[in-house]
């Protein structure tokens, strides 16, 4: 915080060198909240567009980064629109490690808006949410909350489908080595 104040304080001085590190991007970002120093907010948010929406793919470390700063803005603030910037951005791509990432520590401890985000995030990878699912449920004795939520709003057509194709296949595969016996 105090190297973010002083940043803030530098920013002042000279509006034109607005650039921010990773580390200090929150506490500015705060700071021009809470003071209303407009023109600092709307660049703070600029960075995180230009990082969200730049030519380079984000790596999974830098998605998580980026997603919850994203979440904080859209919770401290009730900003979503950085949050809709991300999500329609990275919804299209493959997201799984930042999914099981962001699961993994604490799935307990997330919260239904958690959950409905990592399914948009997610899109159709059912197979995905069925392996977090059946971490979570290793081992207990009952379900947990969000694991009842991520079930209730899986498509598990799709997954019976797809098992229905398959042992299909297998049982045809499976009569026609007895026919030819």
């Amino acid at each position: 915080p105090d190297d973010a104040v002083t940043h803030f304080i530098k920013l002042l001085g000279k509006p034109d060198t607005a650039e921010f590190s990773n580390t200090e991007f929150r506490e500015v970002h705060k700071i021009a909240v809470v003071f209303e120093v407009g023109w600092l907010k709307d660049r703070c948010r600029q960075w995180l567009t230009e990082k969200i929406s730049g030519d380079t793919v984000l790596e999974t470390e830098e998605k998580l980064y980026v997603f919850h700063e994203c979440f904080f803005i859209f919770r401290r603030w009730g900003d979503s629109s950085l949050m809709d910037i991300f999500v329609s951005r990275l919804a299209l791509i493959d997201n799984s490690g930042l999914i099981v990432l962001y699961t993994s520590d604490g799935f307990e401890k997330l919260d239904d808006l958690d959950l409905q985000l990592m399914l948009k995030l997610g899109g159709s990878d059912t197979s995905l949410f069925m392996d977090i699912i059946l971490r979570s449920v290793n081992d207990m004795e009952s379900l947990h909350q969000n694991t009842m939520f991520l079930l209730e709003r899986l498509n598990l057509l799709c997954v019976l489908c797809r098992m229905k194709h398959f042992l299909t296949a297998c049982l045809l595969q499976y009569w026609s080595c007895e026919i030819f016996r």
